[in-house]
């Protein structure tokens, strides 16, 4: 499953108003998953202060602190440690299911 579909399905298993599995939709309904899906991964290119942040602290550590990571690990590392800036940052309510 690649990125676009793996968030296309989280939204709609979020969605209290759909279907809980893309594989119920019908085509229409999962394009319109997955133009979230592109937006919603879209809007990530400008990260925040806090994700940066986040970023090269995950970087320092996996360049220097873990030298036998090679740079997918990293990359991985930093990736991940960026996302979670972006979860735990918002100051958005967040739904009672989460």
């Amino acid at each position: 499953m690649d990125m676009v579909e793996r968030v296309a399905s989280a939204i709609c298993a979020a969605d209290d108003w759909t279907a809980r599995d893309l594989d119920e939709l019908t085509r229409d309904g999962r394009a319109r998953y997955a133009a979230m899906a592109r937006a919603a991964i879209a809007a990530m290119r400008d990260p925040s202060e806090k994700m940066v942040s986040a970023g090269i602290g995950a970087l320092a550590v996996a360049d220097y602190g873990m030298p036998e990571y090679g740079p997918e690990d990293a990359a991985e590392m930093t990736f991940n440690a960026m996302i979670d800036a972006a979860l735990t940052s918002s100051d958005l309510p967040k739904a009672s299911s989460e």
